[in-house]
């Protein structure tokens, strides 16, 4: 993974490897009158340059130089100044109550932290106020003690019940799905028996991505059915809704541009590095791979064609049959309509020590339009 080291004022941002290549204009953060920071993020928790489109998320914070890392009270606001989040750092950790909330003000959840550590009894709401569910952190471990529907329906009482979670997903993912619903029964608090993990799609419609079995809220199997079938032994299952705040910690910089926005940078980097194949490769050099391919308002691709190559015959060809088997790209825009356009993509080869070919730092540039 190629990482870029980028230091603005006092404060040091370890950049991801999507990060934006040679721009040191960026303004990601800013020095307030009163020495506290504000950090510009997208919807994600990305920082982001202030005047891009995708800013979203205005933190702001104290900043310990020393730490590199939060030190003491922040509040994030969205750009309408409705406040989102507030809770307080000690030492880089999250420590005491957090809070979040609807734009509209509604509490959205609270939970308490120790030392970087959950605990305690987090709460978490529907976006009218009414209650979610309740989770109690004992040791650690999340016991689900209640949770009610949308009609405000007890599902879940005194830590026994059927469980239904729907988790939006952001960003761009290959199956298409925009949620994942985790779903089964919870006896003393944690999961028994079987559980199930789907996909939700835009259109309607869903299918079972993967089934866990539980004895006594431990998982003694796990079985991934789509994508790639496998078996696991580390839950997948969430009891409450992913929250993306926690990758404000990461002081990760994305690009102002809708491929890295929307992940497909990332997802194109680990698409490329999972299907080839080190073998093809007669000498295993980091380098830079470049090519060009039409891309149609339907984002399909067409005339693909390396610029920098893989250096020999039988890798070339089988990085373009990976490249043709891509099914979908991100179709440009212009003047609010999408168009047909050419794209130049490069990323970054490079080989792990065991002797994995990984592809990273995936830009996208775009000839006519964004």
């Amino acid at each position: 993974m190629k990482i870029k080291v980028l230091l603005t004022g006092f404060i040091f941002f370890v950049l991801h490897s999507y990060s934006v290549s040679g721009q040191t204009d960026l303004k990601l953060f800013e020095r307030t009158s009163d020495s506290l920071y504000t950090f510009y993020f997208d919807s994600q928790y990305y920082l982001v340059d202030k005047d891009c489109e995708f800013f979203a998320i205005k933190r702001l914070s104290n900043y310990s130089i020393e730490l590199k890392a939060y030190d003491g009270a922040f509040t994030d606001f969205d750009t309408e100044g409705n406040t989102l989040l507030t809770g307080t750092y000690k030492e880089g950790k999250k420590d005491g109550t957090f809070k979040a909330f609807y734009p509209t003000g509604f509490l959205k959840w609270q939970a308490e932290f120790k030392a970087g550590w959950p605990t305690k009894t987090w709460y978490f709401y529907y976006p009218d106020g009414s209650p979610m569910s309740i989770i109690e952190l004992i040791n650690s471990r999340p016991y689900i003690t209640n949770t009610w529907n949308t009609r405000g329906k007890p599902v879940i009482k005194n830590r026994s019940g059927k469980f239904e979670l729907r988790d939006p997903q952001f960003g761009f993912n290959e199956r298409g799905y925009d949620a994942i619903v985790y779903s089964g029964k919870v006896e003393n608090g944690l999961p028994e028996g079987l559980w199930r993990i789907s996909y939700e799609y835009p259109k309607g419609g869903s299918e079972v991505a993967a089934i866990e079995k539980f004895i006594n809220g431990n998982l003694a199997e796990g079985t991934m059915f789509l994508d790639h079938y496998s078996t696991y032994t580390t839950s997948k299952v969430l009891f409450a809704p992913s929250e993306p705040y926690l990758n404000a910690e990461l002081f990760v910089s994305k690009g102002c541009n809708i491929d890295e926005h929307d992940n497909y940078t990332l997802y194109l980097s680990g698409y490329l590095s999972q299907n080839f194949n080190s073998e093809w490769l007669s000498d295993t050099t980091d380098r830079t791979i470049e090519f060009t391919l039409m891309v149609d308002k339907n984002g399909a691709s067409s005339r693909i064609s390396l610029i920098k190559d893989l250096g020999n015959t039988i890798a070339n060809k089988a990085f373009l049959q990976i490249l043709n088997s891509v099914d979908y790209w991100i179709p440009s825009q212009k003047d609010g309509k999408i168009i047909n356009d050419v794209l130049t993509v490069s990323a970054d080869l490079t080989t792990e020590s065991t002797g994995k070919i990984l592809f990273t730092n995936a830009k996208i540039k775009r000839r006519d339009g964004t």
